[in-house]
């Protein structure tokens, strides 16, 4: 079983890298309408200008802060390699911890493992069926831990255009480009972003439609990029992300759902 839990383990740690960091499409489910039942101010965007984002944003540090922040979340992944979708739903609290179903879906693995957490995010059982069907569990610490430490390896290379990267020689972290007015200048003169369109729209991830903040910038013969923020619950969080290198390797990131765990 450790050893068939362990593949299932790094199918989840590879879905999950690729499509943590999602978000919604612009030109798909994108509603640039009102509503008039979201008590939410409108963002004050300046044609032609940065818009800074005043709030908090998520952080994930490991497996556990990230599943632990959601009571749903689906999210896909695409580049000219491979698609994949990662959904996961918090069944509930039992005497082995918070209990969560995942399904990863993607050309090589389709699977499904329960995960459960404890209170201060400790991946403390997992479990999936064999090949046979049977549902076995594992909580081996040293088994958890490995697989903890190979996802977050993942997770962290996913970020490298995202939330947990740095953007030029200053250690900045990516986010503070939408967050930080000095951060930003300082990474406009550096690399030359050109600033296509900032604008707002209309979105629901689960709870009823929220403003998301719409990101596009360039640098000329190198990338076109767009970002999406929206704030889930308390905090921000990136729920698209399109990177174009060279104009035509894409990577793709579209969060679908994501209702905050309270």
């Amino acid at each position: 079983m450790k050893k068939y839990f362990w593949v299932l383990m790094l199918a989840l740690a590879l879905a999950l890298a690729l499509a943590a960091c999602g978000g919604g499409n612009r030109n798909g489910n994108a509603d640039p309408g009102t509503d008039p039942g979201v008590a939410e101010d409108e963002p004050d965007i300046a044609e032609g200008e940065w818009y800074f984002i005043e709030g908090e944003l998520y952080r994930f540090a490991d497996l556990g802060s990230f599943i632990l922040s959601f009571k749903e979340y689906e999210a896909t992944y695409s580049d000219p390699y491979i698609n994949g979708s990662l959904q996961f739903k918090h069944l509930g609290d039992d005497k082995v911890g918070r209990h969560f179903a995942v399904k990863v879906d993607t050309p090589d693995w389709k699977q499904e493992v329960e995960l459960w957490f404890s209170e201060t995010s400790e991946l403390v059982q997992g479990g999936g069926r064999d090949e046979g069907g049977k549902f076995l569990t594992t909580n081996d610490p040293d088994e958890l831990a490995g697989f903890e430490e190979d996802f977050f390896a993942h997770f962290i290379s996913a970020f490298v255009m995202g939330p947990g990267g740095t953007d030029g020689e200053n250690g900045d972290k990516f986010e503070d480009l939408f967050t930080d007015p000095e951060v930003f200048s300082r990474a406009q003169a550096e690399h030359g972003y050109v600033i296509n369109d900032v604008s707002a729209q209309k979105r629901d991830f689960g709870t009823g439609k929220v403003t998301v903040i719409h990101y596009e910038y360039s640098v000329p013969d190198a990338f076109d990029c767009i970002y999406e923020f929206s704030k889930i619950g308390d905090k921000y969080m990136l729920v698209y992300g399109k990177e174009t290198f060279g104009g035509d390797f894409t990577y793709e990131r579209n969060v679908t759902r994501a209702i905050p765990l309270k």
